[in-house]
């Protein structure tokens, strides 16, 4: 497996820090799969550098995630990992914003059915989320989740229905299921560098008062 360059991964690391899952944390890890598994590391806020300025690299058991769409990952993610070597894995995960894919919900379970087949692995939904609604309460920058898709609404209904439906889609085609995040990235009184409040308050699983969507009832609905 080829060294990775700190370098590589200080984008990602800062993409994840804004508004990934290691914002307000100090301490976390990124993984990048291309040509090779890269792994970066923050530590009590900081960039992790090896003395000859290295980044992490991973060894077997990896999870691979697709580069935020379910159509990227065969030509970004599995394929180069394949031929670097790298098979020794158990779940394939990949991301699935509607706002970021061109996939439908029955796309992305088509295409975690063709992954099990053509890689021999286990599929599923690492990341996903839904807009309830379009208002804030912070004083941040706007929701970055926005654009809805036809036929789900921002609303806690359409929310709701997203999750099933995809879920539904996913679990027809043989993959583990989905994890929403970020399920309680709620808007508080807490301050960051950035400002106060969240960037994800209106995709959460939680209202403005903290009590809980109905979208969470996908956790506990019968799937067929």
């Amino acid at each position: 497996m080829h060294p990775v360059s700190i370098d590589q991964l200080l984008d990602k690391i800062a993409t994840e820090q804004l508004f990934g899952a290691g914002h307000n944390r100090s301490d976390f890890v990124v993984v990048t799969i291309g040509r090779g598994i890269g792994m970066g590391m923050v530590v009590n806020g900081q960039v992790y550098e090896s003395a000859h300025g290295g980044a992490g690299e991973l060894g077997h058991h990896i999870i691979l995630t697709g580069a935020g769409t379910p159509q990227a990952l065969e030509d970004l993610a599995a394929d180069p990992a394949v031929v670097a070597g790298v098979t020794d894995y158990d779940v394939i995960g990949v991301s699935y914003y509607p706002q970021w894919s061109t996939f439908s919900i029955a796309e992305v379970g088509a295409q975690v059915g063709h992954l099990r087949q053509r890689f021999g692995k286990d599929v599923m939904v690492l990341e996903t989320a839904y807009g309830w609604t379009r208002d804030a309460v912070d004083e941040m920058a706007n929701n970055v989740l926005s654009q809805s898709i036809p036929g789900y609404p921002f609303s806690p209904d359409g929310q709701r229905r997203f999750l099933i439906d995809l879920m539904q889609a996913l679990i027809s085609n043989g993959a583990l299921g989905a994890v929403y995040w970020e399920p309680a990235w709620v808007s508080t009184g807490c301050s960051t560098r950035w400002g106060q409040g969240a960037h994800w308050d209106n995709a959460t699983l939680f209202d403005f008062t903290g009590d809980l969507l109905e979208g969470a009832a996908y956790l506990s609905h019968e799937y067929r």
